[in-house]
């Protein structure tokens, strides 16, 4: 699919008035707002025709073609018709791909060969939110969300109404069909594990006709030499891929999943935790843009509640190892939740899942080490094990879009065969080790696989799979995720705290930032300015005793803070420091910041 497209006449330039649009509603990344207040229909044609203008600007290839989905939001079909009206109005077609999570919106532009994308989806926010998740497909063959700076090309496209016109085609696809094959990618993944499907991702050039061919597949029961034989057979595997754990009809039976869909757009998951055998209960799994339970952010404590105590009443006397799901609404962050009721954030899955990859790689014999991506928000302990396994860690700025321009600029600098990289204001040494990120991860739950083997994309399902698959291989060695997860040692740390702001222009986050910033160094500390100020506290030897971050949010109307001590002492003293400097802030757009709007600061009572 995706091969046919209707050639249409180069669109010419074309100048309109300047449309009256708040510049506020361009983020770092994406667009965010309020949808009835800033996204009338005439704001999403007119990003609709600045997304268009962008990729006729940047795509070599004439026309472009984009595939467009969006969640379950109360205004995403009003979003939907206008914006597909806009990007055809400058010649590019578009594929309307229906209903759709980010990952399957992502998975759409190979699936179907387009140029780009765009979903339609305010993730994590409250329900009166709404916005656009931008990808382009690059000449080197990166599918990946739009940086910091194209999104200030299509801002400056928009608010000068400098457009291009043409007359592009809208083209049908069923629905479902987008959510049907994602869910088979999924699958495959999990049975086949991650060097097969790498290997057959390289190999087969028609990704439908590899899912079809891997549908129909018979996985024995168990581990079964004959079967396997037949399987790499059909798909033309080389002798020396022996049959992975995984590839049996259910390698999830003695798992039990509680997932919390939070009425977003993943209830059409479920199918796939059923497949792989485990048992599924599911909360929130009617689809509902008003978000009657709660919001759906399970970062926040507050809003994974529910699923904490299902998860400790479904554990109650099961002989099923019962593991947590906490779903953002588009299904491209997601949390986890011990037997025991404790959450699992993304630094230490992150953690958890590093370990047997540096093992396989290392079974195979194979030089350098594989390269593991985390933002600055996680925990320090996340580098300490990595590395201590035999894996190489770098560290980004928090977002998504950061990391997928940190791994692409590794694999750029490895196909020209460079000797390092710099990135984000750091060098990343390439010869001794010649392998790629192989997976990343952000504190919110946002996980990437390597190029390689999903194109970098932030994929919850496929994560949560992912750390399915660990636990299982570990429950047939005895381990339990509580086990997994405690084998990661960890510092005293804060949740990530979020302090909310009267504005959310870029700019006045930023200066609030500055500010704390400025404070500290005046004071003599040693800050890391990847992404705002990571703040260190060390001792008389000058060996690290714990630290602060303190950095604007790309998306909402707030700074993010988290902070960390190598035990609890140092970290209340740390608390004490920090929370105290914040407490007299004041910028001209920000007179004082308001402690108390985050709840674990509002519970301490000591900063207020």
């Amino acid at each position: 699919m995706g091969q046919n497209r209707k050639k249409t006449q180069k669109p010419l330039k074309q100048r309109f008035l300047k449309p009256d649009i708040d510049p506020v509603i361009f983020q770092t990344y994406d667009v965010r707002a309020v949808a009835d207040e800033y996204l009338s229909d005439r704001v999403c044609y007119y990003l609709g025709k600045g997304y268009g203008s962008f990729l006729q600007r940047n795509i070599p290839e004439s026309p472009p073609t984009v595939t467009v989905g969006g969640g379950i939001r109360l205004s995403t079909e009003r979003i939907r018709r206008q914006l597909i009206k806009g990007i055809l109005s400058t010649g590019v077609n578009v594929y309307d791909v229906g209903v759709t999570s980010t990952p399957e919106l992502y998975f759409s532009i190979p699936y179907l060969n387009a140029d780009g994308g765009v979903n339609i989806t305010a993730s994590h926010n409250e329900s009166e939110y709404n916005g656009l998740k931008q990808v382009i497909k690059s000449e080197d063959g990166f599918i990946t969300s739009i940086s910091a700076d194209q999104m200030l090309e299509i801002k400056r496209t928009v608010l000068e109404g400098d457009f291009l016109e043409g007359e592009g085609t809208l083209i049908a696809v069923e629905e479902g069909e987008v959510v049907r094959y994602h869910n088979e990618l999924v699958k495959a993944n999990c049975r086949l594990g991650r060097e097969i499907w790498i290997y057959l991702l390289d190999r087969w050039r028609d990704l439908k006709a590899l899912l079809d061919t891997i549908a129909l597949l018979d996985f024995p029961e168990g581990l079964d030499s004959k079967k396997w034989a037949q399987i790499r057979g059909v798909l033309d595997l080389p002798p020396d891929f022996e049959q992975p754990a995984t590839a049996i009809k259910h390698p999830f039976e003695g798992i039990k999943v509680v997932i919390d869909f939070g009425n977003g757009s993943g209830w059409r998951t479920k199918g796939v935790y059923f497949d792989l055998g485990a048992e599924v209960v599911a909360l929130n799994d009617t689809p509902d843009g008003s978000f009657p339970a709660h919001v759906p952010d399970p970062i926040k404590a507050r809003y994974r509640k529910q699923l904490e105590e299902a998860v400790i009443r479904e554990a109650a006397g099961c002989h099923r190892e019962v593991v947590g799901i906490g779903f953002d609404e588009d299904v491209d962050r997601a949390i986890y939740v011990r037997s025991d009721g404790r959450v699992v954030e993304g630094d230490r899955t992150l953690a958890i899942q590093a370990k047997p990859i540096i093992r396989e790689h290392r079974g195979r014999k194979r030089p350098g080490k594989p390269r593991f991506m985390g933002e600055v928000k996680f925990s320090r302990m996340t580098e300490e094990f990595i590395t201590a396994q035999g894996g190489e860690y770098i560290i980004s700025p928090t977002g998504h879009a950061f990391i997928k321009d940190g791994t692409k600029a590794v694999i750029r600098g490895l196909r020209a065969n460079l000797s390092e990289v710099e990135w984000e204001g750091k060098k990343i040494d390439l010869r001794k080790n010649r392998e790629p990120v192989v997976l990343a991860a952000e504190l919110s739950g946002h996980q990437m696989s390597g190029h390689e083997e999903n194109w970098i994309f932030d994929d919850a399902l496929l994560a949560t799979v992912k750390v399915l698959t660990i636990i299982a291989n570990g429950l047939k060695g005895g381990e339990t995720f509580i086990d997994l997860d405690e084998e990661v040692p960890r510092y005293p740390a804060t949740p990530e705290l979020n302090i909310r702001l009267a504005t959310n222009v870029l700019t006045e986050k930023q200066e609030v930032v500055d500010v704390v910033v400025g404070l500290f160094r005046q004071k003599g500390y040693d800050i890391d300015t990847t992404d705002g100020g990571l703040i260190k506290w060390v001792d008389e030897e000058g060996r690290w005793v714990g630290q602060a971050l303190i950095r604007k949010s790309n998306t909402q109307p707030m700074i993010i803070c988290r902070v960390e001590g190598r035990d609890e002492e140092t970290r209340r003293a740390i608390e004490d420091e920090f929370f105290g400097e914040l407490s007299h802030v004041s910028t001209e757009a920000v007179p004082g910041l308001d402690l108390a709007s985050d709840d674990y600061i509002r519970c301490s009572n000591t900063y207020l």
